[in-house]
């Protein structure tokens, strides 16, 4: 059984497997990466929001803490040195320790313009920035929920920049004994802060992602390769079927969808190696053509059909008398080798091989397509099975073997070719008037001492009058129409030499002409030749009468 060839012959993006992949991969992959962009923002959201709960609630805890009294001692510059600021100041230091992501903790009291605040105290404590001085004048600005504070506690919903940074601020009231506001307590933490919660999101997304895509690029490979390997296999054993390696096999042993078809497959390819033997072993019996012609079209096979085609006739001169004097199987041997030599010159000139009978070959050209002037391919497979014949004999004389010696003959017309028989054994071969004719003249090659007997409208429309001389004009057996009969010769034949010498002699010898008879004397003077010798004999047979 042959192997598969491993060569592939398809592009990497147009494999099935590659693309099945790449479809499915790419889908999980955009799932992935949507989910994980989601729970990147609900991480910033939660982180952000966690955040904005601890600046809220360090507002609150601070403006709980602080006295107002101490705020409203502190009115200047001058006070910074007053036990009040330093109480505040080392308050919100010790908040500050405690929550390292705080930059700024302050105090504003209510300035001379809704938009204008009053510094209370200002401790910084990331950065370099100088710190509001109690007294002075701040600006709100874009700081949209600071004038809030006063109200109740709220946090910034995104950072806003003012002179000591980026930053995002939670506030909170301090109210007196009577409930009145009198300043807010401010938290601000920066924006870096906020861009570093942003990293870490991201870190832990990409880290997960990366992790789920070297999961789905694991699956993608074990998928693909349970897809690849089977497909790959189909392929392989589809192409050898198609350039005719039909002994190849899938053998997909799987219990899956791939394993009913590879053993589908091999069930196919089994069926095709057993028609293809068939066909082979039944190509040596009957004709190859009709064979194809017979599997691809199974009408064709019992009915006939009418073919304006050529028959040709071959026979083995003294074959009896040739093996008697050798074994059975000597003689078996011999003729299937003789057989071979024709049929190989035959088939090459586009014959048919309709039977064999005995010593005999029946072959005829046209009976299977109707193709057009069946003649000149017919009498060109005649001269060249002589040349073969005479390679042939050849051999045998040279391992001391009588030679064997032919008669061919060729008639073309109307034939009617089908299959012939019983309902139990059948034979496709032609039958016909043309058949009829063809073997007469076969048996004329006797008569006449003729190796190649053609009649004169197959001379005609095989185009080889040049070569071809007239023997008689005979009523066959049969017919009621006289035929003309001719001899083609061959190439090498020594009476092409004086072939124009022979016309005239017969052309009196048609004619009635008396001087015929020399005419022929003179031909059979310059060598043996049956034709002549025929005419000769006709001549003296008819003045004896």
């Amino acid at each position: 059984m042959a192997e598969l060839s491993t060569t592939r012959g398809l592009r990497l993006w147009q494999r099935f497997h590659v693309r099945l992949s790449a479809m499915y991969g790419g889908l999980v992959l955009a799932v992935l990466l949507s989910v994980t962009g989601f729970f990147y923002l609900r991480g910033v959201e939660r982180e952000l929001a966690a955040l904005q709960a601890r600046l809220r609630i360090a507002a609150m805890t601070l403006a709980a803490s602080t006295s107002p009294d101490d705020v409203l001692a502190i009115r200047g510059p001058a006070d910074v040195e007053s036990p009040a600021y330093r109480r505040l100041a080392a308050r919100f230091r010790a908040v500050a320790a405690a929550e390292p992501d705080f930059s700024d903790i302050y105090v504003f009291r209510r300035g001379p313009t809704a938009a204008t605040l009053i510094f209370v105290i200002d401790v910084v404590i990331i950065g370099d920035a100088a710190p509001g001085q109690p007294g002075e004048s701040y600006d709100v600005g874009s700081a949209r929920a600071m004038l809030a504070g006063f109200d109740q506690p709220t946090v910034e919903d995104r950072p806003y920049r003012d002179a000591w940074g980026n930053v995002l601020s939670g506030y909170a009231p301090i109210v007196d004994a009577d409930g009145q506001a009198v300043a807010i307590v401010g938290v601000d933490v920066r924006a870096t802060r906020l861009a570093a919660i942003k990293r870490e999101a991201a870190v832990v997304a990409v880290a997960v992602l990366a992790v789920a895509i070297v999961a789905l690029l694991l699956l993608a490979a074990v998928v693909a390769r349970s897809v690849r390997t089977p497909l790959a296999r189909m392929v392989e054993a589809t192409n050898a079927i198609a350039a005719g390696q039909l002994s190849v096999r899938a053998k997909l042993h799987r219990s899956d969808e791939f394993g009913v078809v590879g053993r589908h497959f091999d069930e196919m390819a089994h069926g095709l190696e057993e028609r293809e033997f068939i066909k082979a072993t039944f190509g040596q019996y009957v004709a190859p053509e009709v064979v194809e012609r017979m599997l691809t079209d199974r009408s064709h096979a019992v009915r006939g059909q009418r073919r304006h085609a050529a028959v040709m006739f071959v026979d083995v001169r003294k074959f009896t008398t040739l093996s008697e004097g050798l074994a059975p199987e000597e003689v078996v041997a011999m003729l299937n080798d003789y057989l071979d030599c024709m049929t190989t010159v035959i088939t090459r000139h586009g014959g048919r091989i309709d039977k064999f009978i005995g010593d005999a070959i029946m072959a005829d050209w046209g009976a299977l397509d109707g193709g057009a002037r069946p003649e000149a391919p017919a009498v060109e497979a005649a001269l060249a099975m002589l040349a073969a014949l005479g390679t042939w004999n050849a051999a045998r004389v040279a391992r001391g073997a009588k030679p064997l010696e032919i008669g061919i003959a060729i008639h073309a017309g109307d034939v009617v070719a089908g299959s012939i028989g019983s309902a139990k054994k059948l034979e496709y071969t032609v039958i016909g008037d043309a058949v009829n004719v063809a073997s007469r003249l076969e048996g004329l090659c006797k008569t006449y001492g003729a190796r190649l007997v053609v009649s004169g409208p197959t001379v005609v429309a095989a185009g080889v009058e040049a070569r071809a001389r007239w023997l008689d004009t005979l009523v066959l057996r049969g017919r009621a129409e006289p035929t003309d009969v001719y001899e083609v010769l061959t190439d090498d034949d020594p009476r092409r030499a004086w072939l124009d010498d022979y016309r005239a002699a017969v052309a009196l010898v048609r004619a009635g002409d008396p001087g015929a008879a020399a005419a022929l004397a003179a031909l059979a003077g310059r060598g043996d030749d049956a034709a002549v010798a025929y005419h000769q004999a006709r001549l003296a047979g008819a003045a004896a009468e």
